[in-house]
């Protein structure tokens, strides 16, 4: 049995370490594709928003606290090649990295015990049928991202 509070509490902490890391980041590289990669750090700040959305509302069956144009320009695949200008800046998903901590702790009690339509699989193979199965799973999501933005600053500021 997943223990809500305490999943919640682990997904917060890498969080925060996610957005410790972009404000760390000179804004000179915020928008900066590296060689070699898909991606910058505008757009993994809007992933882990997207993600977060889809993941605890979307797959639920909710309406997510987000946009369209949040899902068309930071979902799986996507990349800062092919935004548009509806794209939300870095500004405004930075903002939303914590908007949607705040949220989603509000959200705890409500939302502990929704399960999902049908199961999905994930990347790397994890099986989600349920709020609780996703905000555990949240954790490795930021993780891995973490380490995607450590990366990145680590090339820029060469």
């Amino acid at each position: 049995m997943i223990e809500i509070a305490r999943a919640f509490d682990r997904f917060a902490r890498f969080r925060h370490l996610c957005m410790e890391s972009l404000d760390a980041a000179p804004a000179e590289i915020k928008e900066t594709i590296a060689p070699g990669l898909r991606n910058n750090l505008h757009w993994q700040a809007g992933h882990l928003v997207v993600v977060q959305a889809s993941l605890l509302y979307r797959r639920c069956g909710l309406e997510p606290p987000l946009g369209l144009e949040w899902f068309d320009s930071f979902g799986k695949g996507t990349s800062p090649a092919n935004w548009s200008d509806t794209t939300p800046s870095y500004d405004r998903a930075r903002e939303r990295l914590q908007a949607l901590i705040d949220t989603t702790r509000a959200d705890l009690d409500r939302l502990a015990d929704r399960k999902y339509p049908e199961t999905i699989t994930v990347t790397g193979g994890d099986r989600l049928s349920s709020f609780a199965e996703a905000l555990e799973f949240l954790s490795v999501h930021e993780a891995l991202h973490l380490g995607n933005i450590n990366v990145i600053r680590r090339i820029l500021a060469a």
